[in-house]
């Protein structure tokens, strides 16, 4: 594409099925995405030094719909991201913050008690574990050995500093496997080839273990509406943000490696519907609406208000001891 720089940016096909039919759903500068996001330093722009008048497409796929950026970032291009532009004090404090720590603490609650007990210490690898607040939560909890893996070299020394466990090396992630519980939190979007992560998670994961992903809610209509707003949310970002999914795609593409998702009625608390606090009138009864179909679905199927934000998955017996046996642990 004439408007990029090939040394920095290639073109890019659907991650999910292949197709290169892409429809743009949004077009973003450089300066917006700099604006929108608050982890970047203020001298985010010269740092990356793009080229005047660069724009970054979000494309909805002709042939299965999924959202995604149809620009790949080089791995230079996320050097200069992840280590240089984001401010790491802004980034860490953020992340360890104690909102965030407490919201990291219901999660894996209600996933352990999905779990169960099994009477022995329980593996736990956190794919993607960033500045680690889930190691941190995990750190005192026993019964529990918990592992992370982060690619980013800053990272890993804060990690270790810590005195949290992680590594960079996916041969010594697989050699302490199997585990019993995975966590992608806040992963997904950021993968070129979420299949090839999914693949490796799959082979080192015990037979019925529980994945836990988080992904942000960028639906298609929100996306579509970013091209009026000023800032645009920061999770619309697709230099960190390669993949925008909903539902169905995220379902359809765990189902494909033989993760299912748990049923809210086997969850540890209230089944949401979808009503919440509004101060008119109008609002309530448009809410209380479409809720009603929430409820009926909730009589009939046990199932409420799902949400990609918070969705627990359990592996087939079958599908880890396969993915084991063909070797799909080596990395």
């Amino acid at each position: 594409m004439s408007e990029t720089s090939p040394a920095l940016f290639a073109p890019r096909a659907c991650p999910l099925c292949g197709s290169a039919q892409g429809k743009n759903l949004l077009r973003l500068s450089g300066g917006s995405i700099i604006e929108s996001n608050w982890s970047y330093r203020s001298d985010a722009a010269a740092l990356l030094a793009l080229p005047k008048g660069q724009t970054f497409p979000i494309d909805e796929c002709g042939a299965c719909g999924f959202i995604y950026a149809a620009l790949l970032p080089s791995a230079a291009f996320l050097d200069d991201i992840y280590d240089r532009v984001i401010d790491p004090d802004l980034a860490r404090n953020a992340n360890l913050s104690r909102a965030n720590l407490a919201r990291k603490m219901s999660d894996m609650a209600a996933l352990f008690e999905v779990h169960g007990s099994s009477g022995r210490p329980l593996r736990l690898l956190d794919y993607g574990c960033g500045f680690g607040p889930t190691l941190q939560v995990m750190r005192n909890l026993p019964g529990v050995n918990s592992l992370g893996f982060e690619t980013s070299a800053a990272r890993l020394q804060d990690l270790s500093r810590r005195g949290l466990a992680a590594t960079g090396d996916l041969a010594n992630v697989a050699s302490q496997g199997p585990y019993d519980v995975v966590l992608l939190d806040n992963v997904l979007e950021h993968l070129p080839q979420p299949r090839e992560v999914l693949e490796f998670v799959r082979g080192v994961s015990a037979a019925a273990a529980l994945l836990y992903v988080s992904v942000p809610d960028t639906g298609r209509q929100i996306i579509r509406d970013q091209g009026r707003a000023r800032p645009i949310r920061m999770d619309i970002n697709p230099w960190e943000h390669l993949n925008y999914f909903d539902i169905r795609h995220l379902d359809k593409l765990l189902g494909e490696f033989g993760f299912h998702p748990v049923g809210q009625m086997a969850l540890p608390e209230q089944v949401r519907i979808g009503l919440r606090a509004s101060p008119t009138l109008g609002s309530r009864v448009k809410n209380g609406v479409a809720s009603a179909a929430r409820l009926c679905r909730y009589i009939w199927r046990g199932e409420g208000l799902a949400s990609v934000t918070r969705r627990f998955y359990r592996l087939a017996a079958h599908a880890g001891a396969h993915a084991r046996a063909t070797g799909a642990v080596t990395p």
